[in-house]
């Protein structure tokens, strides 16, 4: 019986999967070698659609925790990643390397993060064109960079996205992009706020601006505001 356990948890572990109360654990490989680690919340009765969350500097695939578990209430399967240098993403060709360590371009090349997440939900089943992306802050702006390359992704929600964070600039991105786009930003938060304002004016196609009071960056206006429940109505008329 011993051997059979632990047959079965080595299988588990090569697949890259391992069970996580309300989500399952997972890894692949981008094209330029990093392993990122990624949370996929996988609901019972699912509507077929997937969505990837993209987490702020200095934070991980946690912060998206909440909302992951209402979006899998509805439906989606979720795919929530640590970028390449976050959380337990920072192991390239099996070499430590953490977002302290990057340079610009660095920054630049977590698309290829996306990328790769969007691939493994294909291998599970996902339809290619079925895929959206969630960003927030530097998450938001490698969102629409990705977006801005790749014509199958349905739709992309920017939560405080800049025009520049870190060299990941999205003022060109913008003007190629042409599909549904949810914008969000506090009033007070700065320079977010009036990059924001400048996406939504530069934005071709169906897009929305949700700009709220005191509410924060990124992630931390889930909080504070019904972002979520805003969010999650974009996604049922949008997506």
């Amino acid at each position: 019986m011993k051997k059979i356990i632990v047959v079965f948890i080595f299988a588990i572990l090569l697949s890259g999967c391992i069970q996580r109360g309300d989500f399952v654990k997972v890894s692949f490989k981008t094209d330029d070698g990093f392993l990122i680690y990624g949370n996929l919340y996988e609901p019972e009765n699912s509507n077929g659609k997937a969505l990837i969350l993209l987490h702020m500097l200095r934070t991980d695939k946690s912060y998206w925790q909440d909302f992951a578990e209402k979006l899998k209430q509805k439906g989606y399967t979720v795919l929530a990643i640590d970028l390449r240098g976050h959380g337990e993403s920072v192991l390239k060709n099996n070499k430590k390397v953490t977002w302290q360590d990057f340079n610009e371009n660095d920054f630049r090349n977590m698309v290829l993060d996306v990328k790769a997440a969007k691939l493994f939900l294909i291998e599970k089943g996902i339809n290619e064109r079925k895929i959206g992306l969630i960003g927030a802050s530097i998450g938001a702006n490698t969102a629409l960079n990705y977006a801005a390359t790749d014509e199958e992704i349905r739709f992309i929600a920017l939560l405080s996205p800049g025009l520049n964070y870190r060299g990941v600039t999205t003022e060109e991105a913008i003007k190629i992009y042409d599909r549904p786009i949810f914008i969000a930003a506090s009033k007070e938060d700065e320079p977010a706020a009036s990059s924001s304002q400048k996406l939504y004016e530069l934005a071709s196609g169906q897009k929305v601006l949700k700009m709220y009071e005191n509410a924060g960056h990124g992630t931390w206006m889930f909080g504070k505001t019904n972002l979520d429940q805003e969010l999650i109505s974009w996604l049922e008329k949008t997506f």
